[in-house]
């Protein structure tokens, strides 16, 4: 069972950096979370329970670990990774390299396929997680594939508060929800800022959120794109305490006075330079579609939008704004 799993990572993990087909990828993927999960069954199913945190829920590790099955998403990311390490070596040809995997879950599902491509020489990973069930299945799948060498630090903690004892080169994040809702990955990754250096590569690079508007509730095929309302990259400046996503759009004025539109948030990652999930590539970024209707009025010009990240849609404050910024109305 060990040979196979070996196998199984080093051929996902060829075929995630050199794509042979988008769907030989996909199989490569599907067929390496099954070996994962049969190597760690008993313990994976134990663990069931979600953590709540004042910056989102840390899902369980069950279902953390079916994130994998997301499989643009782990291909995106995986590739942005990649990349990223290549340009570091690039900068640092003879150094081994430190990345910080905050929140990795039972499967270190954005580290585990990299240990084919670089050495331990060449790099070294933290694991990070809150949930302490991720961090045992995690350790046991290690040690089955003779991979210690890589890991040499797994902390049981929040990664939203966590800072490594030594700058990391690189800073890895994914546990986000669709408009960075129900999750942590906001307060995770301006936990990073904190503590990464000018040279620190922090991934996802860049995290924004805009507004689209449908005619129908299910019609995604021409929406007027209302633009971005609120970005996150380790150069923007950092949000408040409670990590509030807020930000306006200007209302266009061709929009239809008698035609009440829906009202969805997109989001899209860039994960690493070109390795980009736009909205509707993956879970994460498929549009969240918010219980709202919006039909225009004629001294009507912006929307203004405030949440806390991590929360639910409901918690999401939508207010109408008029030409001197007065709120109209709220949907």
């Amino acid at each position: 069972m060990k040979e196979y799993l070996t196998e199984q990572l080093e051929e996902t993990a060829q075929h995630i950096i050199e794509p042979p087909s988008s769907k030989k990828t996909r199989v490569s993927i599907i067929k390496l979370f099954h070996e994962l999960e049969d190597a760690i069954e008993q313990d994976l199913w134990e663990h069931q329970e979600h953590i709540t945190t004042p910056k989102g829920s840390c899902i369980a590790p069950v279902e953390a670990a079916h994130c994998m099955l997301d499989t643009e998403r782990t291909t995106i990311f995986i590739q942005g990774i990649y990349a990223a390490i290549k340009t570091l070596q690039e900068k640092h040809p003879y150094k081994t390299l430190s990345i910080a995997y905050m929140g990795c879950g039972p499967f270190a599902t954005l580290a585990l396929p990299l240990t084919h491509h670089f050495s331990s020489q060449e790099i070294q990973f933290t694991l990070v997680d809150i949930q302490e069930g991720a961090l045992q299945c995690v350790q046991k799948l290690i040690e089955q594939l003779d991979l210690t060498e890589y890991f040499p630090t797994i902390v049981h903690h929040d990664a939203a508060t966590y800072t490594p004892s030594s700058t990391p080169d690189l800073v890895i994040s994914e546990a986000m929800g669709r408009a960075l809702l129900y999750e942590p990955q906001l307060a995770i990754s301006e936990n990073a800022k904190q503590f990464a250096s000018d040279s620190t590569i922090i991934i996802p690079q860049e995290i924004s959120l805009s507004v689209l508007l449908h005619k129908t509730k299910n019609d995604h095929r021409r929406p007027v794109d209302l633009g971005t309302f609120f970005t996150v990259s380790k150069d923007t400046p950092t949000t408040d305490p409670d990590h509030i996503i807020e930000g306006d759009v200007t209302l266009k004025d061709n929009l239809h006075s008698d035609l009440p539109y829906h009202v969805c948030i997109a989001t899209r990652v860039r994960v690493f330079q070109s390795h980009v999930l736009h909205p509707d590539d993956s879970l994460i970024t498929h549009r969240e579609p918010l219980n709202r209707r919006y039909k225009k009025q004629p001294n009507e010009t912006a929307f203004h939008l405030q949440y806390p990240s991590g929360s639910t849609e409901e918690q999401i404050r939508l207010e109408v704004r008029d030409a001197s910024n007065k709120i109209t109305r709220l949907l």
